[in-house]
C-alpha cells in the first residue's frame, strides 16, 4: 500500500490598511479595521469578524477589511464565503498579490483548481519568487494533470525555500505522476532529510527506492527504523534480502513482519514464497493456507498453494525413494505417508507405502533372529539395540517384543543383584568390593548404576571425613600410630585423594621420626641402667611398630633385669599378657587382645597401659559401628 503525504497549504501576510483622511465614514471603517486585524492576531476571531462587518457597512468596497475578512472565512474552512471579499480586495488593492494568493488557496480547497491556477498565477506574477505562491499554484497545476508546470512551480518553490518539505513533497508526487522516477525519489529523500522522523514519510521513500531496484539505498533508508518493531519496515527489508539472495535473512525479516503484524497478508504471502524458494515446501504450504483463510479470495495464494503442493509431494516421494534404496524402511514409509497426506488420491503412492511395510516386516524378523543370537552370545547392547530397530521397523513382531522384555528383565534382576552386592560391601567397610559391584550394576543398567555408584560415592566421603577426623584427633594428641591407621583407614574409602596420600605420607614420616626418638630415649635409659625407663620406652615403640626387632630385644632385656617391685601378681607376667594383647591388636584380632587386657586389669586394676589400650580398642569398634 502506498502511504501518501498531507501536504499543507501556505497561509497569507495581511497589510496594516493606513488610516483613510476624509469623510468620517472612511476613518470610522478604518477604526473598526484596525480593531479587528489586532482581534485576528490574538486569534479572537468572532469579535474581528463583528468588527469587520461594521467597517464593511460604512465602506462595503474597504478592500483592506474584504482582505481580512476573506482570509478569516479561509482561517476557519468556510472557503466559498471568502471568495467574494477576496475578489473586492483584489479589485481594490493596488497590489492584489496577498488577495489573489489566498483567493487561489480557497479555490483550490473548494476544488475549483483552473480558476485558483488563474488566480494563483496572477498572483504569481506580480510577485515573483514567492516560494507560498509557487507551492500552490503547483498544487493547482497537480489536480489539473498539468504535471510538467506542477513539477516546474514545485521546483521553484523548493529552490527559494530549500527547508520547506512541502515543496519538496509537491515535487515528489508531481514527479510521481509524470513518470519522472530519479526527480520523484530525490525530491522524497529531501523531504525525509529535512522530517527525519516522519515514519510514513520515510517508509514511502522506501518504497520508492525499492520500486527503482536500488536496494542498498532502500536498506540505508530504512536504518533508523530498524528495531523498531515496524512490520512497514521490516516486510521493505524482507524484499530487499530476498532480491539479493539472502533467503534466510528474508524469512527473518517477514517473520518479523508478522510478529509485529499478525493480519498482514502481503508479508505472509512473500513469507511462503521465501519457504518455497528454502525447499522448505510444507511450511510454505502452511503459510499459503493461513493467507487462504483470512483471505479466502486471494486467488494468487491459491494458485502458489497448488504449485507449492506439488512441489512438496515431488520432495516426499523423492526423499522416500533415496530411503528405500539404501534399505532405510522406515524413513521411506516416513516420507510417502506424509506425501499421501498431501496428495490423499493417489494410488501409486498407496503401492509404494504397501511395498515399504512388507519390507519393513521382513526387516524386522531378521534383525529379530539376528538380535536373539547376540544374546546368546553375551552381546546385550547389540541384542537390545537389534530388538528396538526391529520394532521400529514393525511394532507388532512378537519376537522383537518377547526378546526385548526378557533381555530388559535380565538386566533388571542383575543391576539389582550387583546393587544389593555393594550395599553388602558398604555395611562391610569393603570399599573396593562395593566400588566394583557399582561398576557391575551400571554395565547392566545405567540409572541403578548411576544411584548405586552416588550411594557408594556419598558413603565413602562419610567414612573417610570420619577417619580424617579421628586423624587430627590423634595428631592433637601426639599418638603418631592411631594417625597413620586412622588416614590408612580413610585412604581405603577414598583411594587416590591427593589430600589424604599427602596427609598420609607426612604421618608416616612422623611416626618415623618418633620411634626414632623413643627408639633411642630407651636405648639412652638401658645404657644408664634405667630399666624401667627403657622398658617403658621400648614398649612405646612396640605400640606403633609391633615388629620393631630392637624394641622387642630392648624390651626383653629391659624386663629381665627390671628391679622394681611391685606388690601382687607378678609384674613381669602381666607385661606380658599385655605384650601379647598388643600384638593381637596390631594382627587385627581385637577380641583375643582385648581378653589379654582384661585379665591384666583383672590382677592389676591400676594397670595404665592395659586401661587404655582396651579403651582404645573400645572407641574403634565404636567408630566402625560394631557392637561387643
Amino acid at each position: 500500500m502506498r502511504l501518501k503525504a498531507v501536504t499543507a497549504l501556505v497561509a497569507v501576510v495581511l497589510l496594516t490598511a493606513k488610516l483613510h483622511s476624509g469623510a468620517v465614514e472612511s476613518a470610522q471603517a478604518d477604526a473598526h479595521y484596525n480593531l479587528a486585524l489586532q482581534l485576528y492576531q490574538s486569534q479572537r476571531y468572532p469579535e474581528a469578524e463583528a468588527d469587520l462587518a461594521k467597517a464593511l457597512s460604512l465602506v462595503p468596497k474597504h478592500p483592506q477589511a474584504n482582505l481580512l475578512l476573506g482570509v478569516l472565512a479561509c482561517r476557519q474552512g468556510r472557503f466559498a464565503e471568502a471568495l467574494d471579499p477576496l475578489r473586492l480586495a483584489a479589485e481594490g488593492l493596488k497590489d492584489p498579490t496577498e488577495a489573489l494568493g489566498n483567493l487561489g488557496v480557497a479555490l483550490l480547497k473548494l476544488d475549483r483548481a483552473s480558476d485558483a491556477a488563474k488566480a494563483l498565477e496572477t498572483a504569481r506574477k506580480g510577485a515573483p519568487g514567492r516560494p507560498d505562491l509557487a507551492l500552490n499554484l503547483g498544487l493547482a497545476e497537480l489536480k489539473l494533470k498539468r504535471y510538467a508546470k506542477a513539477e516546474a512551480c514545485f521546483a521553484e518553490a523548493a529552490g527559494a525555500a530549500p527547508k520547506d518539505e512541502g515543496a519538496w513533497l509537491g515535487w515528489a508526487e508531481a514527479a510521481d505522476a509524470a513518470g519522472d522516477t530519479l526527480a520523484a525519489l530525490e525530491a522524497r529523500g529531501r523531504a525525509v532529510g529535512l522530517k527525519s522522523e516522519d515514519r510514513a514519510l520515510r517508509l514511502e521513500w522506501a518504497q520508492g527506492l525499492l520500486a527503482a531496484g536500488r536496494l542498498s539505498e532502500t536498506a540505508s533508508a530504512l536504518a533508523p527504523l530498524e528495531g523498531s518493531s515496524d512490520a512497514n519496515a521490516e516486510f521493505l527489508l524482507g524484499i530487499v534480502a530476498y532480491r539479493e539472495g539472502e533467503f534466510q535473512g528474508s524469512r527473518e525479516r517477514f517473520e518479523a513482519a508478522l510478529a509485529a503484524r499478525p493480519d498482514f497478508p502481503e508479508a505472509r504471502f512473500n513469507l511462503a514464497i521465501t519457504y518455497y524458494d528454502l525447499g522448505q515446501f510444507e511450511e510454505a504450504l502452511r503459510q499459503f493456507q493461513d493467507v487462504l483463510d483470512r483471505h479466502p479470495d486471494d486467488e494468487e495464494a491459491r494458485h502458489n498453494l497448488e504449485i507449492t503442493r506439488k512441489a512438496a509431494v515431488a520432495a516426499r516421494l523423492k526423499g522416500g525413494s533415496e530411503a528405500f534404496l539404501r534399505t532405510d524402511y522406515p524413513s521411506a514409509l516416513e516420507q510417502w505417508k506424509a506425501a499421501l497426506a498431501l496428495e490423499p488420491g493417489d494410488a501409486s503412492l498407496k503401492d509404494l507405502i504397501d511395498t515399504a511395510q512388507t519390507q519393513l516386516k521382513l526387516q524386522a524378523a531378521q534383525l529379530s533372529a539376528a538380535a536373539a543370537k547376540e544374546w546368546e552370545s553375551g552381546s546385550r547392547e547389540s541384542a537390545i539395540a537389534g530388538w528396538t530397530k526391529a520394532l521400529a521397523c514393525d511394532p507388532t513382531d512378537a519376537g522383537a517384543r518377547a526378546g526385548l522384555a526378557g533381555a530388559k528383565a535380565e538386566i533388571a534382576k542383575n543391576a539389582r543383584v550387583q546393587r544389593e552386592a555393594a550395599e553388602t560391601a558398604l555395611e562391610d567397610g569393603r570399599w573396593a568390593a562395593a566400588r566394583a559391584a557399582a561398576k557391575e550394576a551400571l554395565r547392566w543398567d545405567a540409572v541403578t548404576g548411576r544411584e548405586c555408584q552416588a550411594k557408594v560415592e556419598a558413603a565413602a566421603r562419610k567414612e573417610a571425613s570420619r577417619w580424617a577426623s579421628e586423624a587430627e584427633s590423634a595428631r592433637l594428641k601426639g599418638d603418631w600410630g592411631r594417625r597413620v591407621t586412622a588416614l590408612e583407614r580413610a585412604g581405603e574409602a577414598e583411594p587416590g585423594e591427593a589430600a589424604l596420600v599427602l596427609d598420609l605420607n607426612r604421618a608416616k614420616v612422623a611416626l618415623r621420626m618418633a620411634v626414632d626418638a623413643a627408639l633411642a630415649q630407651a636405648q639412652a635409659a638401658e645404657k644408664d641402667g634405667h630399666w624401667d625407663e627403657a622398658l617403658k620406652s621400648y614398649r612405646r615403640v612396640l605400640e606403633w611398630e609391633s615388629s620393631n626387632a630392637p624394641a622387642k630385644e630392648g624390651s626383653a632385656r629391659a624386663q629381665a633385669r627390671s628391679k622394681s617391685q611391685a606388690s601382687g601378681p607378678n609384674p613381669a607376667e602381666l607385661e606380658d599378657l599385655y605384650y601379647q594383647g598388643v600384638y593381637a591388636y596390631a594382627a587385627g584380632d581385637l577380641d583375643k587382645a582385648e581378653g589379654l587386657w582384661k585379665r591384666v586389669l583383672a590382677a592389676d586394676p591400676k594397670h595404665q597401659l592395659a586401661k587404655e589400650a582396651l579403651e582404645r580398642s573400645r572407641r574403634n569398634r565404636a567408630a566402625r559401628g560394631e557392637n561387643h
